[in-house]
């Protein structure tokens, strides 16, 4: 068991929008994600996902609404619903699911 740098590992992705895995809890992936620009419409048939936003601005957008998450701001996004995201300028992400 060691600690986990996260703002060290965030700032080594060099490309946006491909998740950096860090480890498993249970049979959840731990995954860091730089983004900038859209992410493509999805659902995550067999999982909840858990976002945490460390650094910058991320929009979630759902069917019926758009949700703003600034640092230290965090949701859940139930298996089987489907999101998109975007982030206009960079943003770091901690993702669970």
């Amino acid at each position: 068991m060691s600690k986990l740098p996260l703002l060290n590992l965030l700032s080594s992705i060099n490309e946006y929008g491909t998740p950096l895995n860090i480890g498993k809890v249970n049979n959840s992936s731990i995954n860091l994600i730089k983004v900038k620009g859209n992410i493509t419409w999805h659902f995550h048939p067999d999982r909840d996902k858990m976002l945490v936003v460390i650094k910058g601005e991320f929009k979630l957008f759902l069917d019926d609404r758009e949700i703003i998450l600034h640092p230290q701001e965090g949701l859940i996004i139930p298996r089987g619903v489907l999101h998109s995201g975007s982030a206009d300028t960079e943003a770091w992400v901690f993702m669970v699911g």
